[in-house]
């Protein structure tokens, strides 16, 4: 599991940023009735990869040190002795509600940056106004990019639940079953719900950029 976290790390920030700004131009040549290119649309990403790479490294962070302070302080306070926290028990703070605050951080990062990459090779502003104006934008449309990337998401549950019952697994299952469930996390991320989301909000990009 521990080295699942950082490849999915590795992967996002090396190679996820850069086929993602090629998935939104692709989007865009076809949204524009423009036949795609995919070799041009890889080295239209290419020429701004830092600025990609920047994005999606403040996103991989920010999710990394918010469930890790999350994570940390609820398990510093329940070890420091406390047996409740408003009235619940720490299986249920440890359990689901840790599961569910984590799945929150997730979305709303997600959420507040995923337009900066629009912004950033379809309406080609700088690394910095992009980032800003992807934020104002998903301040305009909170509702519907909050959909947009959280049920695509929700796919992705049953892969962390499973993941909060690993001794189980080991000693129910066999231990490599862990290995398989991490493949098949890492393969349901990137191919099914990261180009639905990148897919979508683009499109409602361009929508509303347009009127």
């Amino acid at each position: 599991p521990k080295l699942t976290s950082i490849s999915k790390m590795f992967l996002a920030m090396f190679f996820g940023s850069f086929l993602s700004g090629a998935a939104v131009l692709v989007v865009n040549d076809i949204y524009n009735n423009r036949k795609p290119s995919i070799g041009a649309s890889l080295l239209s990403a290419l020429k701004r990869y830092v600025s990609l790479f920047v994005i999606l490294a403040i996103v991989t962070f920010l999710f990394y040190f918010l469930t890790k302070f999350s994570n940390l302080g609820l398990f510093k306070y329940f070890m420091s002795g406390h047996t409740r926290l408003l009235f619940l028990k720490p299986q249920i703070w440890l359990g689901p509600i840790l599961l569910f605050l984590n799945f929150i951080i997730a979305l709303l990062i997600q959420a507040v940056f995923v337009y900066a990459i629009p912004f950033l090779l379809i309406g080609r502003k700088s690394l910095f106004k992009s980032i800003i104006s992807g934020c104002a934008f998903f301040r305009r449309f909170l509702i519907p990019t909050l959909l947009l990337v959280g049920l695509p998401m929700l796919v992705y549950f049953p892969i962390i639940f499973i993941g909060l019952n690993n001794i189980f697994i080991i000693n129910k299952i066999f231990p490599e079953m862990i290995l398989v469930i991490s493949i098949f996390g890492i393969v349901l991320n990137s191919l099914f719900i990261d180009p639905i989301i990148t897919i979508s909000t683009t499109l409602l990009y361009l929508q509303r950029s347009e009127k």
